[in-house]
């Protein structure tokens, strides 16, 4: 296998809502051909489980996440009309689909929350720009046209309620670029992004907050020369301030000599700690 032909920051679309379900969609499993969404369900006590026929037509995967127990949120992007449409379990049964309208989308969406009765849902159009939508417990809001330019659907993450930072691959220059909100306010604006300076690079970003309530997370990427690169927010700043640090190459993490790819001993824990947690083995 190439390097090309792994993204080594890859993770599972597995959603878990609670302390014994849990819903799986590899992303190396291309789910594009498959005109309808469907669902494993089984207990980690028995492992007995049965696919279960949700419907939909859909272009890709669907998006799929979750703002508490026994609460369960998919969407996908309509094959016949582009719109996107949304179905929920609520613990004792699922809902129709209903449609989202907007679009016409396209790719595969992105669904999160920042706590119970908030949903975020998150599209690239036609012209990879980016589209929000938001469920604030009373009501549908938006489409919010976001702009930019992505290879894929942005990563999201909540640190806290209220808090939302997006961060996603410009299709242009392959760069990072940051969108946060602050609980009031968009920033930079509603349609401007951040240069996370860096790059360019061959993966998707994957963002991992430190611990819930922290204002604190990181960012990994693959960088054209296959070296893992990270950046990461302290809640004042980034660091480092200029460009990010070196973990790396992806298939050879482990370098006999420690100043191969490392230029400090802070990055060799990372190497130890971070690089072997969050994105695995990859000899």
């Amino acid at each position: 296998m190439s390097r090309r032909e792994r993204d080594p920051l890859s993770k599972s679309g597995s959603k878990s809502f609670g302390n014994s379900r849990s819903v799986s969609v590899p992303d190396d499993v291309d789910l594009s051909g498959i005109p309808e969404a469907w669902t494993v369900a089984g207990t980690r006590k028995d492992f007995e489980c049965d696919w279960e026929d949700l419907g939909g037509n859909f272009t890709g995967a669907p998006g799929i996440g979750s703002w508490g127990e026994d609460r369960l949120d998919v969407v996908g992007v309509s094959a016949i009309t582009g719109s996107l449409f949304h179905k929920y379990w609520d613990g004792s049964g699922w809902s129709q689909w209903e449609d989202l309208e907007g679009g016409p989308f396209a790719g595969s969406p992105v669904v999160s929350s920042w706590g119970s009765n908030r949903l975020d849902i998150w599209a690239l159009d036609e012209k990879a720009g980016l589209h929000h939508k938001f469920w604030d417990g009373f009501q549908w809001n938006g489409w919010e046209a976001m702009r930019g330019k992505f290879t894929q659907t942005p990563q999201v993450i909540h640190v806290a309620p209220g808090r939302i930072d997006i961060v996603g691959r410009n299709a242009d220059d392959g760069k990072y670029y940051l969108k946060s909100f602050d609980g009031h306010q968009w920033n930079p604006s509603l349609e401007g992004w951040y240069d996370l300076v860096g790059g360019p690079y061959s993966s998707e970003p994957r963002l991992v907050v430190k611990a819930p309530g922290q204002n604190f997370y990181y960012v990994f990427g693959v960088d054209t020369e296959d070296t893992v690169q990270m950046r990461l927010w302290s809640g004042w700043d980034w660091q480092p301030a200029d460009g990010s640090w070196p973990l790396g190459d992806v298939l050879d993490p482990y370098p006999e000599k420690a100043d191969k790819a490392l230029n400090s001993d802070s990055q060799r824990v990372f190497i130890g700690i971070e690089l072997e947690t969050y994105l695995g083995e990859f000899s």
